[in-house]
């Protein structure tokens, strides 16, 4: 599979995992895991190269200035002990998320597709493929990087 199809795919589940969401510990355990490792295989793969290419710049730093946001909901979730605060961070979170996965299969993907070629699109998939083998982390990863967060 190509990276679009790969990042795509995730997409796919992580609709699915807020869909399902009835407010059990466990399921938000699934949630955050799933967005934190997507965050690290976008970051870690497909961002820095993304900012190499002039034309999918822009929308990269935008869509990692969307990271930065989704992974500081995820601190905050982590702290919070009040029910309702909690649950108006969840829906945020939710929300922001759904929006920057729509953004990037509407807007940057379709670009990244454009810009580049297929072997290319392989090739960085299979390099997110190996990073989910090699790198199965819940940690952020590469902190120095453009737009980076901490968690």
């Amino acid at each position: 599979m190509n990276a679009i199809e790969i990042l795509c795919k995730e997409h796919e589940e992580h609709r699915r995992l807020f869909n399902e969401f009835s407010g059990q510990t466990g399921e938000y355990g699934r949630i955050r895991s799933a967005l934190v490792h997507h965050v690290n295989e976008e970051e870690a793969v497909l961002y820095p190269r993304l900012l190499e290419l002039e034309k999918t710049r822009g929308e990269t730093t935008k869509a990692w200035k969307d990271h930065n946001q989704i992974m500081g909901l995820i601190q905050k979730l982590d702290q919070e002990t009040n029910d309702i605060l909690w649950n108006a961070l969840f829906q945020e979170l939710k929300e922001l998320h759904l929006n920057h996965i729509q953004e990037e299969e509407e807007i940057l993907f379709p670009l990244i597709a454009a810009e580049t070629s297929g072997e290319y699109l392989k090739e960085v998939g299979e390099q997110i493929v190996i990073q989910k083998v090699f790198e199965p982390t819940e940690k952020i990863l590469y902190p120095e990087v453009p737009g980076s967060h901490q968690i």
